[in-house]
């Protein structure tokens, strides 16, 4: 029955069916890409951690250790179900040499290691556990494809040649937020490389139940075991795992929720244009005793038809543009279990944005359920004699003919205005969401979340640094012209009381904290030795804020110090702290020194001076350092960037042209009239440029507004699972504001000139007659 009444209406309505079915194309798309990929980053994850059967405790420890008392309090713990201390030994970068040339990333701590026997495996691309005979080596996933190596590609060691085998994944450290990476070897390579390297140890725990996490973390700290270093969870390393393609999902969730928005409302436009038209044959066919009912299944059947299309087409995208997105997931964390259960999600989800079209269709066509067909046939001469909003001639707005005729368009078409308004609004929120998110990360001031300050270089020192060679760095520095200023920061850790009387560790940081500021949420830098400033995360955690105290264990007692302020930090799983020095601080771990230069100074050559004068220590620039641990992750944003402005270009092209095709035929009859007058064509079709340019401009300011606003918060409730409590977009110069606008303003000028074409060639007596 519907069916030759949708086919031709379909036909009647080609543009405004398109532009629905691309919309809904795009939102159905978006919704089975996100499911699909988000799924299988989970299943996988999950699927490693099983494999290599993922530790739920590491404490990190450089130093001696007491096996005999790590043995005891394993075997009478009641949590334990399993425990082992791997070696991983340290070699400066600078010690590394790849088929003779000098190894290029020295951000990442670089530890060679065996096997383990019990848990924590380091596996291959088949999450297996690789046979490593002597005088071979497998790298880590992420410096193996960096580096461009294949297997038979020669590391150098100290002097100690192995043949490289291929990559690993490892669980603790795929990812390249972790700053340390593993090399996985023979033991008895190990044992050469140990001779010159220095050997910390990675204490691992496999507990019962992982529900027993905080208890037996506080009871590990209660025992004052081995403790000099980070402490690593379960749950953080599967949210370290997750975070760099989670940014990327996040955006395309956010895009794909709002082009379903806009194809609401290019619904509504178009449903309550054509219902408007057609008002009087609705009124006819419920007059003859049709219920209304059937009349809505008309139009609902028409945009159920629609939708389906576009779900096939955007499950069938979803599916075939996929693999750039899986592949990756795949390379890195191999396949889930049962991958065929995020298609049948991916699937439902598609099928959910028909759902949500039909509901709101649904929605619109009640309201006409209510009026009687006396009511309906009146409604369209009721439209017709409404009061007209007049512009007098006088009026400051008008200076021209053509300019009355735009703003008495633009007036009484508030409505229609008002929802094009909200589409472009979203179009431009997704050409200039992903594109800001991209360019902050990328930039200069995204370090200051990883806990440094706006400096240029750091050198990382992984042994204490002792007064007298601080004093002798300090005077060489000093001595330098090159230098503008300098910061030593001691890292070490403490245990401290929670407020249930169990301990817990903190990773403190032992300097200057207002020589280069970093960003803080609340409060300020410590300002006095009984000052302390915690990370976003720790703070949290702990349910402290400004004017708190945390009491940290000494060997010799305790010290009680004041919280001054909460900044964020994304390093060592975003729990820190920061101090002044302090004459009872502990042996460092690890000491930074952060420089800044002065503007006219070659980076590159102090640098190599500096690498040089420092042979022992890791030299590397800020920026450098910023594009290894976030590279992949800009890289992706990029081009999501670019993938989002190409499809809000299709979507704001599809848009204007649907909008004044619209407006087009509803003014036939008075265009006709105008140019019967003598109006020239120009003059007709000024109201139409002046509309979209005047909601074009308003649009895109109120966009940028919501980006600052509304985006940056998006932005800071996922990042503040990474440790920034609270997140900034960097400024945008303003010449790229303008070329943005620009071109956007450009682009919907030449989408008005195609759809206002075909008032030039109309049939002026033809339409007069109606």
């Amino acid at each position: 029955m519907y069916r030759p009444l949708i086919i031709n209406d379909l036909k009647a309505s080609k543009l405004s069916s398109a532009t629905i079915l691309f919309f809904i194309l795009m939102a159905s798309f978006f919704a089975s890409l996100v499911t699909l990929s988000g799924c299988q980053l989970l299943g996988a994850i999950d699927h490693l951690m099983v494999d290599a059967q993922a530790p739920h405790f590491i404490q990190m420890h450089l130093g001696d250790v007491d096996f005999d008392r790590l043995d005891h309090f394993a075997n009478n713990h009641h949590s334990v179900a399993s425990y082992q201390v791997q070696n991983f030994v340290n070699v400066d970068s600078h010690d590394l040499l790849i088929n003779g040339q000098d190894w290029t990333n020295h951000s990442q701590d670089n530890g060679f290691s065996s096997q383990n026997a019990n848990f924590d495996f380091l596996l291959d691309l088949n999450n297996q556990k690789p046979q490593v005979a002597p005088g071979q080596v497998y790298l880590p996933l992420s410096y193996y494809l960096n580096e461009g190596l294949e297997k038979g590609d020669l590391l150098s060691v100290n002097g100690l040649e192995l043949e490289i085998q291929g990559p690993i994944r490892d669980v603790q450290m795929n990812s390249s937020l972790s700053s340390s990476k593993r090399f996985l070897v023979h033991p008895q390579d190990l044992a050469i490389i140990q001779e010159k390297g220095q050997t910390e140890y990675l204490i691992e725990f496999l507990l019962n139940d992982l529900d027993d996490l905080s208890t037996f973390q506080g009871d590990y700290s209660q025992h004052q075991l081995e403790n000099n270093g980070p402490t690593i969870t379960y749950p953080l390393i599967r949210l370290i795992n997750g975070l760099t393609e989670g940014i990327m999902l996040l955006l395309l969730a956010t895009i794909g929720f709002i082009t379903l928005l806009i194809s609401f409302l290019c619904i509504r436009f178009t449903l309550l244009a054509r219902l408007e038209e057609d008002q009087q044959q609705i009124a006819i066919l419920r007059a003859i005793g049709l219920p209304f009912t059937q009349v809505k299944n008309l139009y609902i059947s028409k945009y159920l038809v629609i939708s389906l299309v576009a779900n096939l087409l955007g499950f069938g995208l979803a599916l075939g543009l996929s693999p750039l997105i899986l592949d990756r997931i795949s390379l890195y964390y191999g396949t889930p279990n049962r991958p065929i259960i995020a298609y049948l999600l991916s699937c439902l989800a598609s099928l959910l944005v028909t759902v949500f079209v039909i509901g709101y269709s649904h929605h619109l066509l009640n309201r006409y359920g209510k009026m009687t067909p006396a009511q309906l046939f009146n409604l369209r001469k009721q439209l017709g004699n409404k009061k007209i909003i007049k512009i007098s001639l006088t009026s400051p707005l008008v200076s021209t003919s053509q300019g009355y005729l735009a703003w008495v368009n633009l007036a009484n078409r508030l409505k229609s205005y008002f929802t094009l308004t909200l589409i472009l609004i979203m179009i431009s929120f997704i050409t200039l969401f992903p594109q800001r998110l991209a360019s902050s990360i990328e930039s200069r001031e995204f370090i200051q979340y990883m806990g440094i300050g706006d400096v240029d270089i750091m050198l990382s020192i992984p042994s204490d640094l002792t007064a007298i060679d601080q004093e002798n760095m300090i005077a060489t520095l000093d001595d330098d012209p090159r230098i503008e200023a300098y910061n030593f920061q001691a890292q070490a850790t403490y245990s401290f009381q929670l407020s249930d009387g169990q301990s817990s560790k903190l990773w403190l940081r032992h300097g200057n904290p207002q020589t280069f500021p970093i960003n803080y949420q609340a409060g300020h830098p410590p300002q006095a030795t009984r000052d302390i400033a915690l990370s976003y995360l720790l703070a949290k955690e702990l349910d402290k804020t400004i004017g708190d105290t945390l009491t940290l264990q000494l060997t010799d007692g305790q010290v009680t110090l004041t919280i001054v302020g909460i900044y964020s930090d994304i390093t060592n799983g975003g729990r820190t702290g920061q101090t002044l020095e302090q004459a009872w601080q502990a042996p460092a771990l690890k000491t930074n020194l952060y420089i800044t230069s002065q503007a006219d100074t070659n980076l590159n050559k102090l640098l190599e001076d500096l690498s040089s004068q420092y042979p022992d220590f890791q030299v590397i620039s800020v920026n450098a350092y910023r594009q290894e641990v976030l590279g992949d992750t800009a890289n992706n944003l990029n081009k999501l960037a670019k993938s989002s402005r190409l499809v809000a270009m299709i979507l704001l092209l599809l848009v204007t042209i649907l909008f004044n095709h619209l407006m087009v035929i509803k003014d036939r009859i008075p265009n006709a009239n105008l140019k019967a007058l003598g109006i020239p064509n120009n003059e007709v079709v000024y109201k139409y440029y002046f509309g979209m340019a005047l909601v074009t401009s308003l649009s895109l300011f109120i966009s940028f507004l919501l980006n600052q606003q509304l985006g940056e918060r998006l932005v800071s409730v996922f990042m503040q699972a990474l440790g920034i409590g609270r997140f900034y977009f960097v400024d945008t110069e303003w010449w790229v504001w303008f070329l943005q606008i620009s071109v956007l303003v450009v682009w919907v000028m030449l989408a008005t000139a195609l759809s206002v074409r075909s008032i030039k060639t109309m049939p002026i007596a033809k339409y007069m007659k109606e």
